[in-house]
């Protein structure tokens, strides 16, 4: 049965593929994507990416910048916080992009990955078939910060696994968030209360560099709210104190520092805005379980 489900899957893919007008190459993968079945990159670059077409499956995240993706004989326009499917055998180029580029975030896993994930979630009415059988893969527009978290949780601990069953089991905890954000349209179920619009401008104004490394005060003039009201808000439609916000941004944005940076240790503890190493590196390692060197090396060393 499962082998008959795997197949019919297959030969749709095929044939989408074997109707387009282009003929596109298969995508070369890194070598450790045969031991591991998946890998992570963060591009920041300028797209210009001739017709192509793989032999996994791949959902990307937007950070910035926007771009023209042509995909299966139509053009998606994708902009900052779209969380795109590929699927195997989508024939798809990225075409023109904004000034300075596009940064996004993806992650690419084998179908037996896929396949896994598929069988853990059989009994539930997870759409697959509206996923797989599509024209055209689907997009959610999602919360940035909250599904970036996603990909550095996955990857701080695939580069820390013990074994290759340890890195199967997170794939399977992060396709269950990913899958979860189409299903929900940006990671929030449909019947949960909206977050007041102020709340999200803040939220959106204090990911910005300049706010983020500011004193903590900068969160409650930007609200135009009183700290308390800022503090109750944000704990009943986040789960989150603005504090513990900020040292999030300010945490990630370290983590970007330390894999595609130069910088010193102590240099990225004081350009993020924190007061002191100790402090830094108490909540560095809070977040990604490792301090901010050991992340940095094993990050290196894993990089594709």
């Amino acid at each position: 049965m499962k082998k008959m489900k795997r197949e019919n899957t297959l030969n749709v893919l095929r044939n989408r593929r074997a109707k387009s007008e282009i003929v596109p190459y298969c995508s070369e993968i890194p070598a450790n994507f045969k031991e591991e079945g998946c890998y992570y990159t963060h591009l920041t670059r300028f797209f210009d990416s001739p017709p192509h077409f793989h032999r996994h499956y791949e959902i990307a995240l937007i950070l910035s910048g926007k771009f023209n993706h042509f995909i299966n004989k139509k053009t998606q326009s994708l902009s900052a916080g779209d969380l795109f499917f590929i699927r195997p055998d989508d024939m798809h180029f990225f075409g023109e992009c904004s000034t300075g580029g596009v940064e996004l975030m993806n992650i690419a896993f084998s179908i037996e990955h896929f396949d896994r994930f598929r069988e853990y979630m059989d009994d539930t009415d997870f759409p697959f078939d509206e996923l797989l059988h599509a024209s055209y893969p689907v997009i959610a527009k999602v919360n940035v910060q909250e599904v970036r978290e996603m990909y550095y949780r996955f990857d701080a601990f695939r580069v820390t696994a013990g074994n290759a069953g340890q890195v199967k089991m997170a794939m399977r905890r992060l396709l269950n968030e990913l899958f979860g954000c189409f299903i929900h349209r940006g990671g929030r179920n449909v019947n949960a209360h909206p977050v007041p619009a102020w709340l999200e401008i803040t939220c959106m104004q204090m990911r910005k560099f300049e706010n983020f490394t500011a004193p903590p005060e900068r969160m409650v003039e930007i609200s135009g709210r009183s700290k308390e009201h800022l503090a109750r808000t944000m704990k009943k439609y986040m789960g989150i104190t603005p504090s513990a916000f900020v040292y999030e941004l300010r945490v990630l944005h370290a983590a970007d520092l330390l894999r595609f940076s130069n910088l010193s240790v102590l240099d990225i503890c004081f350009t993020c805005g924190f007061e002191n190493t100790a402090y830094f590196h108490k909540k560095f390692k809070e977040k990604f379980g490792e301090s901010p060197k050991k992340y940095r090396d094993m990050a290196r060393s894993t990089s594709i």
